[in-house]
């Protein structure tokens, strides 16, 4: 995400128990991308941060910090999932080729995608199919 999503997701997430501030979190951010655990992708209008393998690696390896945090503050802190990257990265990559693929023929075939790994879940139900207009 860039910079003010994770501004917003921190207010969000804290509500009044932490206000954070670009003085903080932008200086944050510059230090993690010093220490490669970050990288900053500036294809996109703003800079968005994506967490490196080594960024990862660590994050998995410090969890306990995230939870001692949650606990501490009683916030419930999202779940690092394994699709959340994977989300990420393909998302940015699709937008980029935004204007030269055909739009319909991508829902189409996303929302077959969609289809199967419910069905691989078994959690496939018809409430929940996107359909192209």
């Amino acid at each position: 995400m860039h910079g003010y999503q994770l501004l917003n997701e921190l207010a969000e997430l804290f509500g009044s128990r932490y206000r954070p501030s670009p003085g903080t979190v932008y200086p944050a951010i510059d230090a993690l991308e010093s220490e490669r655990l970050v990288r900053a992708d500036h294809s996109q209008p703003r800079v968005v941060y994506r967490l490196t393998a080594s960024g990862k690696e660590i994050l998995a390896d410090r969890a306990y910090v995230l939870t001692r945090l949650a606990h501490r503050t009683g916030v419930s802190l999202p779940a690092a999932g394994q699709f959340t990257t994977a989300l990420e990265d393909f998302a940015s990559r699709l937008s980029r080729l935004e204007g030269h693929i055909d739009a319909v023929t991508v829902t189409e075939r996303l929302t077959h995608l969609a289809e199967e790994l419910e069905k691989l879940a078994g959690t496939q139900s018809e409430e929940h199919h996107v359909r192209p207009i």
